[in-house]
């Protein structure tokens, strides 16, 4: 039943409603059935097919007593739409609020019709519980310019108006956001009700001019008298998207705030700076005392340290980044036999022997690449008194993040070094007696041994008796004890060594350490070359020797591999791999013999051992040296060691 715009007589129960402190605030009327509602004059079948009334008729006086309370249609053009609530339309005079609860979305400048019932409003008309059919479309009606005064005169209410003022602040909450705006004494607000605009709104700043497009909304207050004179209490704009909100002017940098904050930030400055002034006047006098002192403290520390310098006991010197010497003491110039006047200024590998200058100018090198050892030893000339052999270790200097120069201590080891040699030969005397006794001595009785064992099991065979197989047992145990002491005394004793060079001497070590120990061992060498010093060869045997036990007695290697190569410009290497245990760590100190006798050997003829794991299993001792080669028909000539 569509009772809408009908005149109906309706039979019922009245009820009220009243509030939580029993006070009434609505009445309604309760009908059982649609027969208590009688239709006495029935509403027009298409309400939209009436004529339109200008908005500005509407609540005008009139002596038909039935117009009040029927629909009436309108027409006008949109100017702000909140679908599901309310609709602004204006025609060519007037604007109208509409309440309509009709889904759908229009935009402004769509022309519609409307009908619905005309009710009082704050100031002028609403058109309540309206429906609404849009007939066309059109571009958005032009704003009508207007000052505060004009929007408080009244006549611009429900229309879409265009105004100026200074922005004083914004709020924004979840669904609203609401501008407060002053112009010609007057203060009025700008209200948008959408979400997505308010990060724009958020950005205007305080004090700028703005100029705004909306839906003027006027509050009427209470005192209100007929009259051009009389003005409503406020009020207000209804944007529609934050594209009605311009920006005219910036507000000016200085304001009345940033000036405040500004003087006070100049008075604060000026009592920080009095009292920093003081207290810095303080400060420097006690910094200066301390400075004295310090000063003071470094000058005793400067004399001490040159006292320590000058009286050490060891040569201590500098050299710049390229080697030249520029300070020295006076042990430095004892030791190296001339004036301090003599040796500043030179470089300091020319003080070197001159078969180990080429060595010294890479260690130079190496020091600035990090890559030296610690501690390193090295022939020097003498003035008077020959050579002299010096242990040195190396620092970098730095200043400021660079390196600047290089700081050395050097203590003379010739006569240590001369009393190891002889300890070191007087070993090898002994070494090489044992080897001769254990070769002419035991090795002859065990072999002569074995001969009358081998005699007794034949002539125990002949008898058919059953001791004859223990006979040659212990006949083959005392041959191969034998092979064996000669293989202990071959290495206490190299015969190969003095008779055929160190490459003989290093394939047979390699073959009965094979067979000593029970493993695979190989040697391998490149070119021949002569080393003249016997004693070199000797120390590079006694290396790969010490090397190789140590591979199979803690690496518990399997496979040794023995190589002698040639490095180029009078250098060569020997290295020692093995695919037993990985060493543990080159820099953690070993407690053992074996490591400290090569490293001892290696400094004795000039040379250097490193020790290392390779990369998936088992470790090498890599052993650099250095020596004057010669071919090998020269050195057959002049008698020299074949290696």
């Amino acid at each position: 039943m569509n009772l809408v715009g009908s005149e109906v007589s309706i039979k019922g129960v009245c009820g009220t409603w009243f509030n939580k402190q029993r006070q009434l605030f609505g009445i309604r009327l309760m009908v059982t059935s649609t027969e208590d509602i009688v239709v006495e004059n029935p509403a027009p079948t298409n309400a939209l097919t009436q004529p339109a009334q200008p908005i500005g008729n509407l609540m005008r006086f009139t002596p038909n007593a039935s117009a009040y309370g029927r629909r009436v249609k309108v027409a006008g053009s949109v100017i702000l739409h909140q679908p599901g609530r309310a609709l602004f339309v204006q025609d060519d005079q007037r604007g109208l609020y509409v309440q309509t609860r009709q889904s759908g979305q229009l935009q402004p400048g769509d022309h519609v019709e409307l009908l619905g019932f005309p009710i009082k409003g704050e100031y002028t008309p609403i058109l309540q519980d309206a429906v609404w059919h849009k007939v066309g479309s059109g571009p958005s009606l032009v704003p009508v310019f207007i000052q505060p005064d004009e929007a408080l005169g009244g006549l611009q209410d429900s229309r879409l108006v265009a105004i100026e003022g200074r922005l004083l602040d914004h709020a924004h909450n979840n669904n609203e956001s609401v501008l407060l705006l002053e112009d010609a004494d007057r203060i009025f607000s700008a209200h948008l009700e959408s979400s997505e605009s308010r990060p724009a709104l958020m950005k205007l700043q305080t004090g700028s001019r703005l100029r705004l497009t909306g839906v003027c909304r006027i509050e009427v207050g209470d005192q209100w008298q007929a009259g051009p004179t009389w003005r409503a209490k406020s009020f207000r704009i209804l944007l529609r998207s934050a594209d009605d909100v311009a920006v005219i002017k910036l507000p000016p940098w200085w304001t009345l705030t940033r000036l405040l904050w500004a003087v006070g930030i100049l008075v604060a400055a000026v009592l920080a700076a009095l009292i920093w002034g003081t207290q810095l006047r303080r400060k420097v006098s006690k910094q200066t005392t301390i400075i004295r002192r310090q000063l003071e403290i470094e000058e005793t520390l400067k004399d001490r340290y040159q006292d320590l310098f000058e009286n050490a006991n060891d040569m201590v010197y500098t050299h710049d980044l390229t080697g030249r010497v520029t300070s020295i003491n006076l042990a430095g110039e004892q030791v190296l036999g001339r004036k301090r006047e003599a040796i500043i200024g030179k470089m300091l590998f020319d003080f070197a022997v001159e078969e180990q200058r080429l060595p010294v100018v890479q260690w130079l090198e190496n020091i600035l690449d990090g890559t030296s050892p610690p501690t390193v030893e090295w022939d020097f000339i003498k003035a008077l008194d020959g050579r002299v052999r010096l242990e040195i270790s190396t620092r970098l200097i730095e200043r400021e993040g660079k390196h600047v120069e290089v700081e050395g201590i050097a203590r003379d080891v010739t006569e240590r070094r001369r009393l190891e040699k002889e300890i070191l030969q007087i070993s090898t005397r002994e070494q090489r007696r044992i080897g001769h006794d254990l070769h002419d001595g035991v090795c002859q009785q065990l072999a002569g041994i074995g001969l009358l064992t081998d005699i007794l099991a034949d002539k125990l065979e002949e008898q058919n008796r059953p001791e004859a197989i223990e006979a040659h047992n212990i006949a083959e145990l005392v041959n191969k004890a034998n092979k064996q002491t000669r293989g202990v005394a071959r290495g206490l004793f190299p015969v190969q060594l003095e008779e055929n060079g160190l490459v003989s001497a290093l394939e047979e070590l390699a073959e009965n350490a094979g067979t000593f120990f029970n493993t695979r061992c190989k040697f391998h060498c490149d070119l021949p070359v002569v080393i003249r010093d016997h004693s070199v060869a000797q120390h590079l045997y006694f290396i790969a020797q010490e090397a190789i036990v140590n591979a199979v007695k803690h690496g518990k290697a399997r496979c040794v591999d023995v190589h002698l190569g040639d490095s180029g410009g009078g250098r060569y290497f020997l290295v020692i791999r093995n695919d037993g245990a990985a060493f543990v760590s080159p820099s953690e100190p070993s407690r053992g013999m074996g490591i400290r006798i090569m490293n001892y050997r290696a400094r004795m003829i000039g040379a250097t051992v490193q020790i290392r794991s390779l990369p998936e299993s088992g470790a090498e001792v890599f052993c650099r040296f250095v020596c004057e080669p010669k071919l090998e028909d020269e050195a057959s000539q002049n008698g020299g060691i074949n290696a």
